[in-house]
């Protein structure tokens, strides 16, 4: 049986009370992919910076962003990322559909998959007993970043971020995108999208964004 790991998933924070260890996690993901966007960025440009507008529902922890945005697909694009959530699969076929995107060195992202705690793993890689092998969230991140190895279940399920809310067998598959959009107008994009929440009023905001050294004030 063929052997694929995606190798330096860094570890991330294991976070029940901030409810942002789904954020965190794609944090880790894009850092392994040379793409250092830090999770308060990410968390602007999804959204998360404006959720009080619309997030009016009882939280869940430890998900508590999840939100009616889906919030990996909206941060990824931001990136120069392509992401879909794949859900509702047999094993089979999302056994096959993880191989194949670490194959090509990408991880894998997938909620409530780990047997040690309720929030966001990463699927690093497969090993040749079939142990899946997983990047989880730690108490403490100076303890060494090793994958832990977990058998592959027949099924799990878990908290989807966006209208999806709950699945079988979550999974979110991304890949790189040669031409990511300019920055500025990932930024406009995300400033419309907080002037026009959910509910469908308007509101006024001044917000300022800044990334790798540079503020931009709409």
């Amino acid at each position: 049986m063929s052997r694929y790991i995606v190798p330096n998933v860094p570890a991330f924070k294991l976070n029940y009370d901030a409810g942002d260890m789904a954020i965190l996690a794609l944090e880790a993901v894009l850092k392994a992919l040379d793409k250092p966007y830090p999770n308060w960025w990410l968390s602007s440009v999804y959204g998360e910076t404006f959720k009080f507008v619309y997030d009016r529902g009882d939280v869940f922890e430890p998900m508590r962003d999840r939100v009616p945005l889906d919030i990996f697909g909206i941060a990824c694009a931001a990136v120069g990322i392509e992401g879909r959530w794949i859900v509702n699969k047999s094993m089979k076929e999302v056994k096959k559909l993880v191989r194949n995107s670490l194959k090509q060195g990408m991880p894998v992202l997938a909620p409530y998959l780990a047997e040690s705690y309720h929030g966001m793993t990463i699927i690093t890689g497969i090993d040749e007993n079939e142990n899946l092998l997983l990047q989880v969230g730690k108490e403490d991140l100076e303890k060494g970043h090793e994958y832990v190895a977990q058998q592959i279940p027949n099924k799990w399920n878990g908290p989807v971020p966006g209208p999806i809310i709950w699945a079988d067998n979550p999974i979110f598959i991304i890949k790189e995108i040669e031409n990511p959009p300019d920055e500025n107008k990932v930024i406009k994009q995300t400033l419309n999208r907080a002037i026009k929440p959910h509910n469908g009023s308007l509101f006024h905001i001044l917000v300022i964004l800044g990334h790798r050294n540079t503020v931009f004030l709409y």
